[in-house]
């Protein structure tokens, strides 16, 4: 009863609320592949994809992302030409005649990636890539800011707007709330926002922090399920869940118009 329960509320989320894709990781998140089984089980496959590999390099991850049918993959903490070199170069090597299906993208989410964002926007490699993801926790703390502090507001804006990003798909992600949603979506306008699991279809602001919250909601009842079937990292989910809790605590001041 509990799993169709989930699924509806994908279906919703879907059909109504601007989710494009879903987004697993192998990195900080440490994605168990059977947790990642059990979502794509209970979307059907009806839902796009996404996995942040543990490295630039990572084969066996790839390697094993594969043989679950999954063929999108993100590059973490890429901060140099050379980095995203490697990743593409090892998605070839790894996927073969499958490559010209493989969707790519990469993480920028360090003060160090921005300073060599030119070098690293300029380079042939470049030119694979699907989509970018401005990662704004990582980066707050890689200038001991907060997140939501206009500093990082106006590297994001800058790395925005470099002609190079206007082409690919532009993600925000890191510490999404349903009211901070409202001022990424303003100011940054990215074409989607990541709130982990969850990626979001940006280009509404009367709709997003609505989305951002049921999104959210859907995520911690994600995590609480699974840990209940899985016994990976249970003190690490639990740390995941009260920061989901902590972040749909930060509503926005007109949000009962949106309820």
């Amino acid at each position: 009863m509990i799993k169709e329960i989930l699924k509806d509320r994908f279906k919703e989320l879907y059909d109504d609320y601007g989710l494009i894709a879903l987004k697993f990781g192998t990195e900080y998140e440490e994605m168990d592949f059977k947790q990642m089984e059990y979502i794509i089980n209970l979307t059907g496959g009806d839902i796009p994809i996404y996995v942040k590999i543990g490295g630039v390099d990572a084969r066996n991850d790839i390697n094993n992302l594969l043989k679950l049918g999954l063929k999108n993959f993100i590059a973490p903490m890429v901060e140099s030409p050379y980095a995203l070199k490697n990743f593409i170069t090892t998605l070839k090597e790894m996927t073969g005649n499958l490559y010209p299906f493989i969707k790519k993208g990469i993480n920028i989410e360090t003060i160090y990636a921005f300073y060599n964002l030119n070098s690293i926007i300029t380079t042939p490699y470049f030119d694979e890539l699907n989509q970018v993801t401005l990662a704004r926790s990582d980066f707050s703390r890689s200038i001991n800011c907060n997140p939501d502090d206009d500093e990082v507001y106006s590297y994001m804006i800058s790395m925005r707007y470099r002609d190079k990003l206007l082409n690919k798909t532009v993600i925000v992600g890191g510490t999404i709330t349903p009211r901070n949603s409202i001022d990424i979506v303003k100011r940054i306008k990215p074409d989607r926002i990541d709130t982990r699991i969850f990626v979001i279809d940006a280009t509404n602001p009367v709709l997003i922090s609505h989305s951002v919250k049921k999104c959210l909601e859907l995520e911690r009842d994600l995590y609480l399920k699974m840990n209940e079937i899985f016994t990976f990292r249970p003190g690490f989910i639990n740390t995941l869940i009260s920061r989901i809790e902590s972040r749909l605590m930060d509503l926005p001041l007109a949000y009962s118009s949106l309820k």
